[in-house]
């Protein structure tokens, strides 16, 4: 298995790359975006919850693990507003304020 900051590293870039996938996605012209839209959702959460499993396992037992959850759960709690004030089904590109709310995630 992967050391921590291994699956760190590579779970952030992962984020990282849906986020810019997800950019992309919702100015695409076809009908299938909202749908890619929820995939790449999906991929992100699956890409959180293995950094907090690595987390645990890294931290176990330390100071640095109640930080740690604390920034992780702001950082889930901002995209899950985001995602709920914004289903699949809303996502519009031409509305102020659904980008004003994707920069913030």
């Amino acid at each position: 298995m992967a050391d921590a900051k291994s699956v760190f590293l590579e779970q952030l870039a992962l984020i990282e790359g849906i986020k810019a996938e997800l950019g992309e996605l919702i100015w695409q012209e076809d009908d299938d975006y909202r749908y890619k839209a929820i995939e790449k959702r999906r991929d992100l959460a699956k890409a959180i919850a293995t950094i907090g499993s690595a987390a645990d396992s890294q931290f176990a037992g330390t100071a640095r693990l109640v930080p740690f959850w604390a920034k992780l759960a702001r950082s889930r709690a901002t995209t899950a507003t985001h995602q709920a004030t914004w289903p699949a089904v809303s996502l519009d590109v031409y509305q102020k304020a659904f980008l004003q709310s994707v920069r913030l995630v």
